[in-house]
């Protein structure tokens, strides 16, 4: 992209050099409209090849972004997925063990009644 950019500057230096020499030098001045058509027709191809190239890249971010922003909100839900799957995830060891006073009076001591 930046040849056709330097190729385009150097057609139209080209071309105003020609017009500065065809005032002074006639043998010039049937070639100074042949060189402001090429002028024109490199400068319309590189705008068009400027224009495509960002229009490709355009698409290529817009197909890119979904995925980025999928990834980026699993980014930010990942912690608090964790965050509340180790409050739901009991440890064993915690849990208080059954007392014998509930057992007892439910009628299950000794075996007497």
């Amino acid at each position: 992209m930046i040849e056709m950019i330097v190729t385009t500057i150097f057609c139209l230096i080209v071309y105003i050099l020609f017009g500065h020499l065809a005032t002074k030098f006639t043998v010039l001045s049937p070639y100074t409209p042949w060189l402001k058509w090429i002028t024109v027709a490199v400068a319309i191809v590189t705008a068009v090849y400027i224009l495509v190239k960002i229009v490709l890249l355009i698409l290529k971010a817009k197909r890119r972004a979904p995925v980025a922003s999928v990834n980026r909100i699993q980014e930010q839900i990942a912690p608090r997925v964790a965050a509340t799957e180790s409050k739901t995830v009991k440890d064993p060891s915690s849990k208080k063990k059954p007392s014998l006073a509930k057992s007892e009076k439910k009628g299950g001591g000794n075996g007497k009644k």
